[in-house]
């Protein structure tokens, strides 16, 4: 837990997103439509319906926009790799 919660906080001064930043955003988002099914079963508004289907949407367009940098992550290594590469047969053949 302790590793969690240093991460969680390193991750505000960090660009980007690590795994327990990713993993405390489903948390939360899980517990606000755990709360809101609570207060409609409690209250039987329809609101907290209108509630619900409005975090729904905000979850799976973050949820989205994670996987989209996860992907622009993972094709900045690959160019990274290529250009390793490259520079190394450069060198190798300039000798």
């Amino acid at each position: 837990m302790t590793t969690f919660t240093t991460d969680l906080w390193n991750s505000i001064f960090t660009p980007g997103t690590n795994s327990s930043l990713v993993l405390a955003t489903h948390a939360s988002f899980f517990a606000l439509q755990l709360t809101f099914f609570v207060l409609l079963v409690g209250t039987r508004s329809y609101h907290f319906i209108t509630l619900s289907f409005i975090c729904a949407g905000l979850w799976m367009g973050i949820s989205w926009f994670i996987s989209e940098i996860n992907i622009l992550k993972q094709e900045q290594e690959e160019v990274k790799e290529r250009l390793g590469m490259e520079m190394k047969r450069k060198v190798k053949g300039g000798e």
